[in-house]
């Protein structure tokens, strides 16, 4: 028997958001999309370079991220996924050192035999050996000054960990690093190099195809439309004067908080799931003296965590012969880098980006641009709990990167929260 047609309203054209409009729209439903922005996509936005579009923040996917490739079937983009080899290194004590592969650590410096042989067994027992449930219950620091591992601890993940969670970083739980380990270790081949892929044209291109799919189905997407008001009554929900059966939001927790049918206590509930901000440099420049593709910078004097050289990957021909290397934050959304002009922000960047690269010459660069994103990156402590996707409010449903736990944000695990919500509701 066929199961009645819902007015289904959705606030977000992000990853989730697109994917429970696809869905439910090939479901039946009838579907209204709200955003914010005058495009979709949210964290897949784009720019042109050349004749083609890159995206605000970097992208990659991983071999194991088997949701996304049934959707990239499904819509027939297979064709347009590239599976490129990538490549790791490692800043600290003013040096660059391939990382990443069991030979790179062996000439890995910092670490010393005795680091190195912690590095070993702590990475072996957390990706392979540990359970979820025992990853939760301790930080990440504590497990590895509990068990022997403080070298690989100070000199590795300290560094990383306080550039990506600043103050909060002693008491991140494991789990955060355990579902990297997780992500990361699938995607290694026999060779054991990694490798990632990307989608000709920018993931980009995955929003809008799922965007013109929900449009030829009859739904509704409403660009530069924020939400107003959303209410809940007898007989359902209204968002801008809309009415819907049912709502789906893609917001942050304290958007959700905001909205004006919690009581003080679901209204706490929501404000206690945290994020830290990002900010974003991407440098267009003729010439890149930086030889890998993805770098950790594990040194608090610079003011980015990572360098990513987007084409020590993807081919610079794809982008008129020019060479794309973002710069990446996380910190607090009170932070000096965050609130301060972008031009600040970029200059203190590229200061910094040629003190560690000296054949980097400012007169090679074609652009630079500047992207901020408050709530970037959930704050996992421990005794972290994840939220319901169902709310105390019969028909209000709420997704969000807090949902993906105990993975980190990604669109693989964005489009499974949108799965887990349209089996919620159909």
């Amino acid at each position: 028997m066929k199961l009645a047609s819902k007015r289904i309203g959705i606030i977000g054209a992000g990853v989730a958001g697109l994917v429970a409009a696809y869905r439910l729209a090939n479901l039946g439903h009838s579907v209204t999309v709200f955003e914010s922005s005058p495009t979709v996509g949210g964290q897949l936005a784009t720019f042109p370079i050349a004749d083609t579009r890159i995206e605000h923040y970097y992208h990659h996917a991983f071999t194991s991220d088997l949701s996304l490739w049934e959707l990239c079937a499904e819509l027939g983009m297979l064709d347009d996924v590239q599976w490129i080899p990538s490549s790791m290194g490692y800043y600290t004590s003013g040096k660059l050192f391939s990382f990443g592969t069991p030979a790179s650590l062996m000439t890995f410096q910092p670490l010393g035999l005795r680091g190195k042989i912690q590095f070993i067994l702590s990475t072996l027992i957390i990706g392979f050996l540990m359970t979820q449930g025992r990853a939760e219950k301790v930080s990440a620091k504590r497990w590895f000054y509990r068990y022997g591992f403080s070298k690989a601890w100070d000199v590795i993940w300290d560094p990383l960990f306080r550039l990506k969670f600043g103050n909060d970083s002693d008491d991140i739980s494991l789990i955060w690093l355990w579902g990297k380990l997780k992500t990361r270790g699938k995607s290694r081949q026999s060779s054991r190099k990694e490798t990632l892929a990307y989608i000709n044209g920018s993931f980009g291109v995955l929003a809008d195809i799922l965007a013109e799919k929900i449009r030829k189905m009859g739904g509704t997407i409403l660009t530069s439309t924020p939400v107003l008001e959303c209410h809940n009554h007898h007989d359902g929900w209204s968002i801008n004067n809309q009415t819907f059966d049912e709502v789906i939001s893609t917001m942050a927790s304290d958007a959700m908080a905001k909205l004006q049918v919690w009581d003080s206590q679901e209204r706490a509930r929501f404000l206690s799931y945290r994020y830290k901000a990002a900010i974003c440099a991407v440098l267009v420049v003729r010439e890149n003296p930086i030889p890998l593709y993805w770098i950790n910078v594990g040194d608090s004097s610079r003011p980015f965590g990572g360098i990513i050289s987007h084409t020590c990957w993807v081919s610079p021909d794809t982008y008129g012969g020019h060479h794309v290397i973002y710069l990446s934050r996380y910190l607090d959304e009170t932070d000096t880098l965050f609130t301060q002009d972008s031009s600040t922000t970029l200059a203190q960047f590229i200061d910094a980006l040629v003190d560690m690269f000296p054949d980097f010459s400012r007169s090679d660069i074609v652009s630079a641009e500047l992207f901020r994103q408050r709530n970037a990156q959930p704050i996992v402590q421990v005794g972290y709990s994840p939220p319901e996707i169902k709310t105390s409010k019969p028909g209000m449903y709420w997704i969000s990167t807090h949902h993906t736990y105990p993975y980190d944000r990604g669109i693989n695990y964005a489009i499974e929260c949108a799965d887990r919500v349209v089996t919620a509701i159909h």
